[in-house]
């Protein structure tokens, strides 16, 4: 019979790797940070890589917005939106290796709508 005094210990020892797996998965977790470069409102831009696609609207001259993603497998970033006066963006660049963890990236798009990728770190 499993003494009352054992089973909170192995309550708390679950509850601790449970808290150490999420914290470990947050800290490798890849990002990346989307910046309104131009003077004008985006009205929608998609971010897709990896087969992920995530969203933003309404995005304020110099706003940034953030997500994180999975590199699943080799890919490149794909940038396609509006500005709220109808211009389009559309563009891409940079580069994923399945595997990979941490991955810092920076997308900026530029007055003309043209994004520009880079690795932060």
């Amino acid at each position: 019979m499993i003494r009352p005094r054992k089973i909170v210990i192995i309550f708390a020892l679950l509850v601790v790797l449970v808290g150490v797996y999420l914290f470990a998965a947050e800290l490798l977790a890849n990002r990346f940070t989307l910046v309104n470069e131009s003077d004008r409102a985006i009205a929608w831009v998609e971010v897709e890589v990896c087969r992920q696609t995530t969203p933003f609207e309404d995005l304020s001259p110099g706003e940034t917005a953030s997500a994180k993603f999975q590199a699943k497998f080799d890919d490149s970033f794909q940038v396609k939106g509006k500005f709220a006066d109808g211009t389009a963006i559309d563009g891409g660049g940079g580069y994923v290796t399945n595997g990979l963890f941490r991955e810092l990236v920076r997308i900026r798009v530029s007055p003309d709508g043209q994004p520009t990728v880079d690795s932060v770190h």
